[in-house]
């Protein structure tokens, strides 16, 4: 297959013409793609060997200065999914987190709580204590007064006895 590639130096000429027509709207320059198309599979088969160790990432980061524009649509391709299984997983949640007891939420909860539902993880693997502990000292006036951390509790009842002081406590 490789071979057949390399041998015919039209291949997908016809493909990127359609998919460069397709989306001139949104691209800078689309009338350039042919021809970086091309320069583009002459630079990478000058070496053959290495396509199969180039990422995409490689790609972009050594031809962008001369190819811009039909890297540009690849990159525009590979952003389309390639099945609508996240887009069905979001509009589940939003008819989880959007019932009739909450449809009046204004986009911008629904947005945010959305955005935890979806990125947040399994609350088997949260840890609340980081976020509690925030939530009592970040803020202008106290939430609650009379909280006292436990763990610097102990931590600071230890530091400020002397020795002699620790000497004479008497635990029961």
């Amino acid at each position: 297959m490789l071979y057949w590639r390399v041998t015919r130096p039209d291949f997908g000429d016809a493909q990127i013409d359609v998919l460069a027509d397709h989306f001139s709207p949104v691209l800078s320059s689309p009338e350039h793609i042919p021809d970086e198309w091309t320069l583009l599979k002459a630079r990478l088969y000058l070496e053959p060997q290495l396509l199969t160790t180039l990422t995409w990432e490689d790609v972009n980061r050594l031809h962008r200065d001369t190819c811009p524009n039909v890297l540009e649509l690849i990159d525009l391709i590979l952003t389309i999914p390639a099945s609508t299984a996240d887009c069905e997983r979001g509009f589940n949640i939003m008819k989880v987190v959007k019932s009739d007891w909450r449809s009046s939420l204004k986009a911008d909860t629904l947005s945010d709580l959305l955005l935890m539902q979806l990125s947040s993880p399994p609350i088997s693997e949260f840890d609340p204590s980081a976020a509690v502990e925030l939530w009592h000292t970040d803020c202008i006036r106290g939430r609650r007064p009379n909280f006292k951390d436990c763990s610097k509790q102990v931590a600071d009842t230890d530091s400020d006895m002397s020795d002699s002081e620790a000497d004479d406590v008497v635990i029961t």
